[in-house]
């Protein structure tokens, strides 16, 4: 599918979708404590309906028995998440489901050999083939594991959620520094609210956290679930709303979320964006209190230093906003992106250079030149030229590349649009309803 997005403004209110990285959790955990209707959500997104998908395949949920091959063997369909193979494939260890896990996002991957190595000292038989199957075999035992902190911090989060189900107490010791410690914390908040207790102690020497799990505990889900906005994509309207005049409102997210993309809010101020933040305590009685308006009502930007270490998800809609700013922006500590999909890091730069930008990539991140400060305003009103530009498949890319529109002279087409149904299915019916 092609979408061409003329050059206007944004502005208004928009509902932000729930977090994907909450509401995959939630809906296992809602599984695994037997129940099926607990978790209102409205972000029916391709990644969310694959760990629907999966769920069901494992017989929970509200099919009795998911689809098999043979008698004996789980189909489990991933789709392009990742994060459900991460985090249901412990569960699934742990249920002692013998498994083929299928999607194209499964290729072999280095980083987790550390992570099958400790499934495999406790009792799980692991295989993964070229063409993208992964297949486990076996019944997860507890006891003690010894896990890299630099394997993905979703299978450290799927340890977790699936230790309660073994018959005895897990110790999990990691060693080195957890990649992306938030979502981490995300899924110890969700246990706490399911009444599973874990504790985490901080580690010495080499040891950075201990976790320590009883067996035999039982999800018990909260009366009401909402899960909390998603701030990667409340990042993508509040980027927009700098970039014109706006103003444009994002009702109903959460300052004090593990999400670490609410960092874009301290971003944008420091881009010289004007910001207005209402929190409104109280309003909520749901497991998460959203509460927080925040509005973006444009400003006079200007090149500023960003690290993107725990923010890989906001690169690409900062370095957007950074083409509107005055000078140059640096962003930093983004070599992971290397290893997404898209290879995002080349394809910011591409699809931002095809647009008309001053954008260069260097071994772990962008340097965006913006316009001079010593320029006319009135001569500065669009700073891209627009055009025509791939998505890459990837739907932050797309995502960036529609919102780009605004500050183009020429309309943007992009490519493969589609692809941001794999996050955010509303997108582009809520950016023909924000553009003036």
């Amino acid at each position: 599918m092609n979408v061409t997005i003329p050059n206007k403004k944004f502005g208004g209110s928009v509902d932000i979708p729930e977090s994907k990285d909450l509401t995959h959790r939630w809906l296992i955990a809602q599984a695994l404590a037997g129940e099926t209707d607990k978790v209102t959500y409205n972000n029916f997104s391709r990644d969310i309906i694959s760990t629907i998908r999966c769920i069901e395949g494992l017989g929970l949920g509200k099919t009795d028995r998911g689809p098999v091959i043979g008698r004996e063997i789980c189909y489990l369909d991933c789709g392009e998440s990742r994060t459900t193979y991460n985090l249901i494939l412990p569960v699934a260890a742990a249920l002692g489901k013998n498994c083929e896990f299928h999607a194209a996002s499964l290729l072999p991957d280095a980083s987790a050999e550390p992570f099958f190595k400790a499934l495999k000292v406790h009792g799980i038989r692991h295989e993964e083939k070229e063409d993208g199957t992964c297949v486990i075999s076996g019944k997860l035992t507890g006891g003690t594991f010894i896990i890299p902190g630099d394997v993905s911090s979703q299978f450290i989060s799927g340890l977790l959620m699936a230790a309660p189900l073994l018959s005895i107490n897990s110790t999990f010791i990691i060693q080195g520094q957890i990649n992306y410690m938030n979502y981490i914390h995300m899924t110890l908040q969700m246990l706490k609210q399911c009444q599973i207790q874990v504790s985490m102690e901080k580690g010495k020497g080499d040891i950075s956290y201990v976790f320590k799990v009883n067996g035999n505990q039982t999800y018990v889900l909260p009366e009401v679930i909402v899960p909390e906005k998603d701030w990667s994509m409340a990042a993508i309207w509040l980027c927009a709303g700098a970039l014109t005049s706006g103003p444009i409102v994002c009702p109903n997210l959460n300052l004090d979320s593990y999400q670490y993309e609410k960092k874009i809010v301290d971003i944008l101020r420091e881009f010289g964006a004007k910001i207005d933040v209402y929190r409104q305590y109280g309003a909520y009685k749901t497991v998460t209190p959203d509460c927080d308006t925040i509005t973006v009502m444009g400003g006079d930007l200007h090149g500023i230093m960003v690290d993107a270490a725990e923010i890989p998800a906001l690169v690409p809609i900062i370095a957007l906003t950074a083409c509107k700013a005055t000078g140059i922006t640096v962003i930093k500590n983004a070599a992971g992106l290397h290893e997404t999909a898209s290879d995002r890091l080349k394809s910011v730069r591409d699809c931002l250079k095809e647009l008309g930008a001053d954008i260069r990539a260097f071994k772990n991140g962008l340097i965006i030149t913006g316009p001079s400060a010593d320029e006319p305003k009135p001569n500065r009103k669009h700073f891209l030229k627009g055009g025509r530009v791939t998505s890459c498949n990837d739907h932050r890319i797309a995502m960036m590349c529609a919102v780009a529109s605004c500050i183009c002279d020429n309309p943007v087409l992009v490519n493969n649009a589609e692809i941001v149904t794999k996050s955010y299915p509303d997108f582009f019916e809520d950016l023909v309803n924000l553009q003036k």
